[in-house]
């Protein structure tokens, strides 16, 4: 985002962000269109970790975020000297020390394609899909925008996406009042409304009635 930034790793394997020191024992890196992605030896364990670093913030706001916002957020273990090889929508792809490549999918690129899906295209149906194969809430949906989630129900496009895929009565019986957890709030805003369950599934009670009776 800065053109003036400079993304390296020296001679020691120390990876640095212009003048600023992101990491030492860095064994490769990949830079997205909002993170650098890269893999760092541990020396304490007998796997490596897979680092998120959000170029969008500077590097105290990133330290905040790794110890306030659970640093399994922003780290997973991974196999001893994995090298990273690309990085597609919420897929990781890596080289095995083996020499085969294997895919992961990773939490914080996941809930970016959900909040993309939903900002982008509107496609609530899809973000849907995505929230339940990974378990996750079903108010990361109506967070990411309450009042555009409202806007979805009354025109009655997502009643029926919903309800031709089967997800209707499993979406309304997940939708709950809980605070969404901090790694989640790194990402999506709480929308501050009282009775978020009952609004929603009244106002989708309605639109069900115009458009299937």
């Amino acid at each position: 985002n800065k053109p003036d930034e400079v993304i390296y790793l020296d001679s020691n394997d120390n990876l640095f962000r212009s003048q600023i020191k992101i990491s030492n024992d860095v064994g490769s890196f990949l830079i997205t269109s909002r993170y650098l992605v890269y893999t760092r030896t541990d020396n304490s364990s007998p796997y490596d970790k897979l680092c998120f670093y959000d170029l969008s913030l500077t590097h105290s706001q990133n330290s905040h975020n790794v110890i306030h916002n659970k640093e399994s957020y922003w780290a997973r273990s991974i196999e001893k000297n994995s090298r990273l090889v690309a990085i597609a929508d919420e897929k990781v792809i890596m080289e095995m020390p083996r020499g085969n490549l294997e895919t992961i999918n990773h939490r914080i690129l996941t809930l970016h394609k959900i909040r993309d899906l939903v900002e982008t295209k509107g496609a609530y149906k899809e973000a849907f899909a995505i929230v339940r194969k990974n378990r996750m809430r079903s108010n990361i949906v109506i967070d990411i925008d309450f009042d555009k989630f409202v806007d979805a129900i009354n025109n009655g496009e997502l009643v029926a996406d919903f309800k031709a895929a089967g997800y209707l009565d499993l979406f309304v019986m997940a939708i709950d009042e809980i605070i969404l957890c901090d790694e989640m709030k790194y990402l999506f805003k709480e929308s501050e409304v009282a009775d978020k369950h009952e609004r929603v599934s009244q106002l989708i009670k309605e639109q069900s009635k115009i458009n299937f009776i």
